[in-house]
């Protein structure tokens, strides 16, 4: 009997190993974090739930995007897994090649400088947006705001990107919307009712993204999940087994433990 139940424990031990293996395949190599998306915007992939097909859309710049995972494909290639919420609170998920993700910001650092134009002279201008205008860490709306810059501040930029210019305030540095600068060929004043500047849109993907929700079970994380409730199943499902053998093989043992029937023994002889 020992060694039945050793066998089993065995059997139990190398039915576990390759879904183990599968599921630390699945689980994120890498720590979760944000990035935004860069000028040339963001190819990306996405499973389409309604299709059950995968699209191609891409990604604003400026967006903000969580990175969730990184893996290698059975082709060898590497494939980035971000997730971005929706005005509607739902998730969608995306897998972006690595020579597209390399078009990415990381979050907390500023919009880099040599990526903008740099004018001739320093241009100077005051802050005609009510009661003042975000400073960002990129020229675009995605981008976190580091304060607001009170109105009728005077400021001066050199560099340019697109309608941003790049401004420096109370030691800090960051993307101002020039639509809300005074200058000789800009004049009057426009009123902020929010700390989001009135006639800046928030990016999002493409309009046909926003109705995606989060089809999870299409991720690396999904396929994670399975293939664990899939190594649940076989551990009860053998457990089970191992505890009907057990009783059955201690029924068996008492049945021939039990003494002989009186009438069947012979009688004890004195002589």
């Amino acid at each position: 009997m020992k060694r039945f139940v050793a066998f089993l424990i065995v059997m139990i031990f190398c039915l576990m190993l390759p879904v183990l293996a599968i599921a630390d395949m699945g689980a994120p190599s890498i720590e979760s974090y944000y990035v935004f998306v860069g000028p040339d915007g963001l190819k990306a992939k996405y499973y389409d739930p309604e299709t059950e097909t995968d699209k191609i859309t891409t990604l604003q710049f400026g967006q903000k995007v969580n990175v969730y995972d990184r893996y290698e494909d059975e082709y060898g290639s590497v494939q980035w897994v971000m997730v971005v919420e929706n005005k509607d609170k739902s998730q969608t998920w995306f897998t972006v090649t690595d020579s597209d993700f390399k078009n990415t910001l990381p979050d907390g650092k500023d919009f880099p400088t040599e990526k903008a134009v740099k004018s001739a002279n320093i241009i100077g201008g005051k802050v005609i947006g009510q009661p003042g205008l975000n400073m960002r860490l990129g020229p675009a709306t995605g981008f976190d705001s580091k304060g607001l810059i009170p109105f009728d501040t005077e400021i001066t930029y050199e560099y340019t990107y697109d309608n941003w210019g790049y401004v420096t305030y109370e030691g800090k540095t960051g993307w101002i919307n020039l639509d809300y600068i005074k200058t000789d060929g800009n004049s009057g004043t426009q009123t902020i009712t929010d700390t989001v500047d009135s006639t800046e849109q928030e990016p999002d993907a493409d309009a046909e993204d926003t109705t995606v929700g989060a089809d999870i079970f299409a991720t690396k994380s999904g396929k994670m999940l399975i293939m664990c409730l899939l190594g649940g199943l076989i551990l009860a499902l053998t457990a089970l087994v191992i505890i009907i053998l057990i009783i059955v093989s201690g029924k068996k043992s008492r049945e021939k433990a039990k003494p002989a029937d009186d009438s069947t023994t012979p009688p004890f002889d004195k002589n």
